[in-house]
This record gives C-alpha cells, sequence and structure tokens, in this order.
C-alpha cells in the first residue's frame, strides 16, 4: 500500500469510529431521558442495558 492509500484507510476508521461514537452518545442520552421520564422502570432498564452491553463485548 502506498502512503496515501494507508492514509486514507486511517481516515475512514477514524470516521467509523467517530459514527459509532455519535451513535452511542445519542443513545445514552435517549436513554437517561427515558430514565428520568419513567423513574420506577429505571432499575428493569437498567438490567436490560448490562445484559445487551455484555452482549456486545463478548
Amino acid at each position: 500500500l502506498s502512503d496515501s492509500n494507508k492514509r486514507f484507510i486511517v481516515y475512514s476508521e477514524l470516521g467509523f469510529l467517530s459514527i459509532t461514537a455519535k451513535v452511542k452518545l445519542t443513545a445514552s442520552y435517549l436513554f437517561e431521558g427515558y430514565r428520568s421520564f419513567f423513574p420506577g422502570n429505571a432499575d428493569e432498564v437498567d438490567t436490560v442495558l448490562n445484559d445487551r452491553q455484555v452482549i456486545t463485548e463478548r
């Protein structure tokens, strides 16, 4: 690979990461809003989210 190709690959990977980061930030923002809206279900939602995090980390 030439230098310019390597550079392009790095940039596209960074772009992908920033999109993923934005999605995660948006999701956590919406989730916090949901929790404050339904305080009674917060523990339940926490459990679901933790389960989902464990699955994605595997």
